[in-house]
């Protein structure tokens, strides 16, 4: 995937697509709270799909590509 330099800005714009529906819980993640970082710094959601964030979980984008260094 290739990032895309947003401006002289720091951001990188990078996206993914949900193509199925996905609940984040504590069956998934680790039990209470959890901070989900995405490798990609936009989330995008088919028609028909859910994204579920149960309580306690946090979903962040990584909108200056830390995690690809």
């Amino acid at each position: 995937m290739e990032l895309q330099q947003i401006d002289d800005s720091n951001f990188k714009k990078s996206t993914i697509v949900i193509t199925e529906s996905i609940t984040l819980n504590d069956a998934n993640t680790v039990t209470g709270v959890a901070h989900i970082v995405t490798n990609q710094s936009m989330l995008t959601i088919d028609d028909s799909v859910t994204l579920t964030v149960e309580e306690g979980k946090t979903v962040i984008p990584d909108v200056y590509n830390i995690f690809d260094k």
